[in-house]
């Protein structure tokens, strides 16, 4: 083979390798991530602060007592967007724009205990969040 071919060869796969890690560390981006996220998950609280949100983050509370389910949830996110949506038994119960600040809260009934989901949809979020139950 001639020398020039084999260094074009070889330019040529390095070219593609560093193509190829470039978009994949780009579509990590795109996708979930967190960045300085300060946070606990404790029964009866969920709080978090961080700097950059982008996807989703799922929590499962436990310990309900009663037939109803009280959620209070504060929010102070002053950059990009973010919503909440709560789930009882797999139905939709609450789904809000939670972006700025906003604090309220919301009961359902729940005589069965059934599971709750709460899910924080983010995108480009810095800021942070409370929730108790």
């Amino acid at each position: 083979m001639y020398p020039v071919m084999k260094k074009i060869k070889i330019h040529f796969s390095l070219l593609l390798l560093s193509s190829s890690l470039l978009v994949a560390s780009c579509s990590v981006m795109r996708g979930n991530y967190t960045k300085n996220w300060r946070g606990s998950d404790v029964p009866g609280h969920i709080y978090a602060t961080f700097d950059g949100f982008n996807g989703h983050h799922d929590f499962y509370p436990k310990s309900f007592a009663g037939t109803k389910t009280k959620i209070k949830y504060s929010t102070d996110v002053p950059t990009g967007t973010m919503a909440l949506e709560v789930k009882c038994d797999g139905k939709t119960v609450l789904n809000r724009d939670v972006t700025g600040t906003v604090r309220d809260s919301l009961t359902f009934d729940n005589p069965g205990h059934n599971p709750v989901q709460l899910t924080l949809k983010a995108k480009d979020a810095a800021g942070k969040f409370d929730i108790t139950y």
